[in-house]
């Protein structure tokens, strides 16, 4: 298992969710958070192998299972009607396009 959020604090506040690689803005879409694509492939290519699944509980936008679709299988679940509608768009695009590496 790789469980990679956002902690909430103050104190962490300006470091984003993963600390050193980027800060957390808003989205074309409106949607706060998204994490960097390339370091989610990296992340889902050094811990996982093709063929597995890649299960994201809260998915937020989709990122997770953007940098995962193609390769892996995708299962993710999110609380936010918006950021629902904005992860399956997403992920729905990669999958139309084939593998984008």
């Amino acid at each position: 298992w790789l469980v990679v959020a956002r902690r909430r604090s103050q104190a962490m506040a300006r470091w984003g969710s993963l600390p050193g690689h980027y800060i957390a803005t808003r989205s074309r879409d409106g949607y706060r958070g998204g994490k960097p694509i390339g370091l989610m492939r990296e992340i889902v290519r050094d811990y996982s192998r093709p063929g597995w699944t890649v299960a994201d509980p809260c998915c937020g936008w989709g990122t997770t299972l953007v940098a995962a679709a193609g390769t892996r299988q995708v299962w993710g679940a999110e609380v936010s009607p918006e950021a629902h509608k904005v992860a399956v768009r997403r992920v729905g695009e990669v999958l139309a396009q084939g593998v984008l590496l």
